[in-house]
């Protein structure tokens, strides 16, 4: 697939803001279904999703929404996730940085979530939480 090859190959210069899907940022994102008519911007997770942001210790912003009642947990790379349930509108969840953080060193978000199918015609696969984007505080 190509975002996981870019993925892989370029990560050398992530943004401080991230919006899943944009062609702009390839390299950027990773675990993102294909676009659906439903999400003008962003994408759905395939249940594990990963962003690369810039290296900053300031708390890191998902816009995001989903099913009401879905759990969805966020975390930075090798650190504890901290878990949210969604309400079914947008939302815009917040996850402070450990004390440990180190300024200039990428950061990978990690978004994780239950699957279920989206819309067995247009999007028959399973999808988790629809990301429209990760940033900096």
């Amino acid at each position: 697939e190509l975002a996981l090859w870019a993925w892989e190959f370029f990560d050398d210069a992530p943004g401080t803001q991230v919006v899943p899907g944009d062609a702009t940022q390839l390299g950027q994102y990773v675990g993102f279904a294909p676009v659906t008519a439903d999400l003008p911007r962003g994408r759905w997770t395939l249940g594990h999703a990963q962003v690369r942001l810039a290296g900053n210790c300031a708390p890191i912003s998902v816009l995001l929404h989903g099913p009401p009642g879905r759990e969805v947990s966020l975390g930075v790379q090798g650190a504890v996730a901290r878990s949210f349930l969604l309400t079914g509108s947008q939302q815009q969840l917040v996850l402070e940085q450990s004390q440990t953080c180190q300024p200039g060193v990428p950061i990978i978000v990690e978004i994780m979530s239950p699957t279920s199918l989206l819309d067995i015609e247009a999007a028959p696969w399973m999808v988790g939480v629809a990301v429209e984007a990760v940033g900096f505080r």
